[in-house]
């Protein structure tokens, strides 16, 4: 029985019992498939809309000794890249194979999972660009891209709850009893501490689904790939991402949802992460996790990622 939509999915297994290829039966054909090695991981994904390429992916791990680390992976799109990860997991290069996309070459100290040459306060947070932390490690200032610095502050569950852009323009967040982000309010000069609604968000299952007063819709990893062009509007804004963060083409402007359920602050290029800060140009966090911190754990690869 086919759905009313019309929409159908076909996978076939492989004899692993593996999903060896995926088919999307609407209008013209998606078609995804993916390839493995003889201990089962994943090697290759490739994903077509019809004849047309969409996405290849090729993952290469040890030829010997194969714990499951990636030695690289490469992802084909309009644009390619190849990268190379560390045993921890820290990516410490990556290269263009097609394209236009970004490149990443830094070393890592293995003793204390730091970016070699980078500065950092004795807690181990990163303060490059002039970041300032507080006495619970939250970033509380930080230099813009252009000029000026950025300033942060939190309720008591860690939750940034104000910022002061370069400008001088202050906003206020709201949030939901799960955490979520409701609202954005910005600080009127006159009257004094009146607050003028900025956005609302509203969410469907967990996901994000409008936000600035537009419909949106976001990926598996809550990232946000497209967006209406109006309230009322049928046109729809598409927006992708490189494996890391850094959006492809031209950013769009503005404070924005983007990568990841992450918040992305124009003025400074970072993704605000809810409890840290994620750097999509280095692929990193400027402060360790807290578990890593708790444990003391400074070589743990989840540490600044």
């Amino acid at each position: 029985m086919d759905p009313p939509s019309g929409r159908k999915v076909e996978y076939s297994l492989n004899d692993a019992g593996r999903v060896g290829s995926v088919a999307g039966l609407v209008r013209t054909t998606t078609t995804e498939t993916r390839g493995y090695n003889s201990i089962g991981q994943m090697t290759t994904m490739e994903a077509k809309h019809g004849a047309a390429l969409v996405l290849r992916l090729t993952l290469d791990y040890p030829s010997s000794e194969n714990n499951g680390n990636l030695l690289s992976q490469k992802i084909e799109t309009g644009a390619g890249q190849s990268f190379a990860p560390d045993g921890y997991g820290n990516l410490w290069q990556q290269n263009v194979t097609k394209g236009t996309a970004p490149t990443l070459s830094i070393q890592i100290d293995q003793t204390n999972n730091r970016i070699l040459g980078g500065s950092y306060d004795a807690n181990g947070n990163q303060t490059s660009s002039g970041a300032v932390f507080d006495i619970d490690n939250r970033l509380i200032s930080i230099n813009a891209i252009s000029s000026g610095t950025e300033e942060y502050n939190y309720l008591a569950d860690n939750k940034r709850v104000w910022k002061k852009e370069p400008s001088g323009t202050e906003y206020v967040y709201f949030y939901g009893v799960g955490g979520q982000k409701l609202a954005t309010y910005q600080v009127a000069t006159s009257p004094s501490f009146a607050l003028n609604q900025v956005s609302v968000n509203v969410y469907f299952g967990g996901k994000l689904i409008r936000a600035d007063g537009v419909a949106v819709a976001s990926d598996r990893l809550g990232s946000v790939m497209g967006r209406s062009a109006g309230a009322d509007s049928a046109s729809v804004t598409s927006h992708d991402y490189f494996p890391y963060g850094a959006e492809m083409g031209t950013p769009t402007s503005g404070n924005r949802d983007k990568f990841g359920t992450y918040h992305r602050d124009q003025s400074t290029g970072l993704d605000y992460a809810d409890q840290r800060y994620y750097s999509s140009t280095s692929a990193r966090f400027l402060t360790r996790h807290n578990c890593a911190r708790r444990s003391q754990d400074t070589r743990s690869g989840t540490t600044f990622r």
